[in-house]
């Protein structure tokens, strides 16, 4: 049985790690630990600066974009960086699809680093050496490969914090003198969860390696998320289609479709 969605108060989620959050969507948690969620293709960022600020401890460099629902390669949203003069953590606008530094043209722009070429691709292996971010997102989305149904998952973390995930960014310099930092997100294997839509996940972070992994810490914190950490819902098929982000409705449980216990 679909557990009934419940309107969700105007007060922002505090989380187990008293994280606040804005309420994007009326789904009650607790009703739903035991079925599954997943990411990597798009995501959703709509989180208030002021929020993020609070959360990721940053001072804030840029202004953010607004709610972006169904985030899409190209597309600008806040990520957290370390400020390599103050050493202070900070949120700066990105654009979604990294650009090395060293390239002529805009290229391929690559929205995943897979953790396996990080140290062997000339793409990520100066970024991962230098230049490491954390992404902020409410959720992400993934479309199942099992399947010919196109039918398209949202992912969330299962105590409601915000998902922090791990990233590389850089910044390039057309021939015009015009600057853009940009970045990726970076991917490993699936874990028990996500490998019933998807073989990909991103890499999650916990908040006790944020500070390592900013720092340059071992790639061994790139792992696949622990089983208990995320769930999975069906979502409407209007997130295929990548001008449809303005509305919360698209994160939404899509009633007609039941959910997915985790196996």
């Amino acid at each position: 049985m679909i557990p009934r969605l419940r309107q969700s108060s105007t007060a922002a989620w505090v989380t187990q790690r008293h994280f606040p959050r804005v309420p994007l969507w009326p789904l009650d948690i607790s009703q739903v630990l035991h079925h599954s969620f997943v990411m990597t293709s798009r995501f959703v960022s709509a989180q208030p600066q002021n929020i993020l600020q609070t959360v990721f401890a940053t001072a804030s460099s840029d202004l953010g974009t607004g709610p972006n629902f169904n985030v899409s390669q190209g597309q600008k949203v806040s990520v957290v960086r370390r400020n390599m003069v103050t050493g202070r953590r900070e949120l700066q606008l990105m654009h979604w699809g990294l650009i090395p530094s060293w390239s002529k043209g805009r290229g391929k722009q690559p929205t995943a680093a897979p953790v396996e070429r990080l140290k062997t691709s000339g793409m990520f292996r100066l970024a991962v050496a230098l230049r490491r971010c954390i992404v902020p997102m409410d959720a992400f989305y993934e479309w199942d490969q099992t399947t010919r149904a196109q039918q398209p998952f949202a992912f969330d973390r299962q105590d409601r914090a915000l998902l922090a995930v791990a990233g590389l960014w850089d910044l390039w310099q057309d021939p015009f003198g015009y600057e853009v930092s940009s970045f990726s997100i970076i991917t490993t294997t699936a874990n028990t969860l996500m490998a019933a839509v998807h073989d990909r996940m991103p890499v999650v972070l916990e908040p006790e390696d944020w500070d390592v992994w900013l720092n340059k810490g071992p790639l061994e914190l790139l792992r696949p998320a622990r089983e208990d950490v995320l769930c999975r819902w069906r979502v409407s098929n209007r997130v295929n289609e990548r001008d449809n982000n303005d509305s919360r409705n698209l994160i939404s449980a899509t009633a007609s479709l039941p959910f997915q216990k985790i196996h």
